[in-house]
């Protein structure tokens, strides 16, 4: 199966592990950084709750646990007050470098702005969509 590989000069070989070496790093440079102490609280509800959404947009790996926020209701892409409904989402926790990134994937502040909610007696972030008043152009 390898017979192959002795037929490549010994340069070859040389220049392809040094390629292949340099891809590899390019590769595992994400997971070789130690990530910084989690100081950030968010409570997803959409995209930010499915991992590969969540690794895109933040290029990290954390844990999520369930949570529900009181008192708002899930339309589309936010959520508005509502005495009466409920949002099932997640929280996370994040350092202050993700946070950024975060914050850059939903736009801040032209798309969504990040506040301040607190469930179960704990303050978390949330991204709440900006309303923006359609105008009508007449050309």
């Amino acid at each position: 199966m390898w017979h192959w590989w002795l037929r490549v000069s010994y340069t070859n070989q040389l220049i392809l592990g040094i390629i292949c070496g340099a891809l590899g790093t390019i590769w595992l440079a994400p997971y070789l950084i130690t990530e910084q102490p989690k100081q950030h609280s968010i409570f997803v509800y959409g995209t930010l709750q499915n991992n590969f959404a969540r690794f895109y947009a933040c290029r990290c790996f954390v844990s999520q646990t369930p949570a529900i926020l009181p008192k708002y209701q899930k339309v589309g892409r936010n959520i508005i007050p509502n005495e009466t409904a409920v949002v099932r989402g997640s929280i996370i926790q994040v350092s202050n470098a993700t946070l950024e990134r975060i914050d850059r994937y939903e736009r801040i502040p032209t798309h969504y702005t990040r506040e301040q909610i607190v469930i179960n007696g704990e303050t978390h972030w949330v991204y709440i969509k900006v309303q923006q008043e359609t105008q009508l152009r007449i050309l």
